[in-house]
């Protein structure tokens, strides 16, 4: 992601256009709520009686963030943190939030360039769910050759 452009690389595979430019406040860069937390795959609920938000992430592993408008306290998972910036709302009710208390309570790394003023997250991969995937692959290839072998063997 780069400040100051339209468009900003996802996955460093595809370009995804955002309707507000990230932007920094009290030292934090901002960033939609929604742009961010679909980035990570998580779904986003609003509910407007308490002014809250939360973003549930189940893959690769079960995640919560509870965030409040105005309110520099956060939930993750149950657990309390301070936020240095709280989330608010720009026009045209564009609801922003602090990319790096987002990107690192779903487990990713985050790491600002200044030379370019770019900003790369890099979010944990799937590797419980390949490992398995290959295992399955190696058994039933194996699986295959023993009966290939032994056909007609009796």
């Amino acid at each position: 992601m780069a400040t100051n452009r339209e468009s900003y690389s996802e996955n460093k595979s595809k370009e995804v256009t955002i309707d507000c430019d990230p932007f920094t406040q009290n030292g934090r860069t901002m960033v939609p709520l929604r742009f961010i937390a679909e980035s990570f795959g998580a779904n986003v609920e609003w509910i407007e009686s308490e002014q809250k938000i939360t973003m549930q992430l189940s893959v690769p592993f079960q995640r919560k963030i509870e965030l409040w408008l105005q309110k520099d306290v956060a939930l993750v998972n149950g657990n309390s943190y301070q936020l240095d910036v709280a989330p608010f709302t720009i026009p045209p009710g564009r609801t922003v939030v602090p990319l790096r208390f987002i990107a690192e309570s779903f487990d990713a790394s985050i790491e600002w360039f200044p030379e370019n003023q770019s900003i790369e997250i890099i979010f944990p991969q799937k590797k419980s769910l390949f490992t398995i995937y290959i295992l399955e692959n190696w058994l039933e290839l194996s699986l295959v050759k023993f009966f290939t072998i032994f056909n007609g063997r009796g």
